[in-house]
């Protein structure tokens, strides 16, 4: 699974105040791009996870009589577990621990430069 962290180097550094409010706008900026990129990508792998489970599921359906009453609630479980999991791994973690280590050491940047 991709996880995907705030380096630790640079969380020393913004803990230390070692870097200018001028290079935290500018990586503020660089992470919302590559964030931007990332929630697209994201998007677009969940609209085609969840066309995947609909077909799946007609197909379960049409060959083996799957009750659908049994059916879709495990469908909706697992298209739900997978968005949410899809969501936080590589896009959540990375948004949570920056804006945090920004609210704690450069809370007059926070608002400007959250992710």
């Amino acid at each position: 699974m991709f996880y995907r962290f705030l380096d630790k180097k640079y969380r020393d550094l913004m803990r230390e105040h070692a870097l200018s409010d001028d290079d935290i706008i500018t990586a503020s900026w660089t992470l919302k791009n590559k964030q931007k990129k990332s929630v697209i990508l994201y998007a677009v792998l969940t609209i085609v996870f969840c066309v995947l489970m609909l077909a799946a599921g007609i197909a379960q359906y049409m060959i083996k009589q799957v009750d659908p009453v049994r059916l879709v609630p495990a469908m909706i479980l697992a298209v739900v577990m997978v968005v949410v999991l899809g969501y936080f791994m590589p896009i959540g973690i990375f948004r949570i621990q920056f804006n945090r280590e920004l609210k704690n050491n450069y809370p007059h940047l926070y608002d400007r430069c959250k992710l």
